[in-house]
């Protein structure tokens, strides 16, 4: 599919496991596409935009996981 569309992924590892795939996935290591019947189609109308609001308690100071994961949506936009 993803070729198709004209992109050459790099795969260094696959797996049959469906558990060690989403254990990677979890980790931040990978992405998985999962499912026999995958199709990408055109939507019909447009579906606007999504705005993304992360909140902090008022005064207090993100953990360290929060931190790093404001500065990884950071980093996509």
């Amino acid at each position: 599919m993803l070729r198709a569309a004209g992109l050459d992924p790099e795969v260094p590892l696959s797996s049959q496991s469906r558990e060690l795939a989403q254990a990677y996935v979890g980790k931040g290591l990978g992405v998985t596409i999962e499912g026999h019947n995958i199709a990408a189609r055109p939507l019909k109308q447009s579906i606007g935009t999504v705005s993304v609001v992360i909140a902090l308690p008022r005064g207090g100071r993100a953990t360290k996981f929060a931190s790093s994961f404001l500065q990884a949506c950071r980093a996509q936009i």
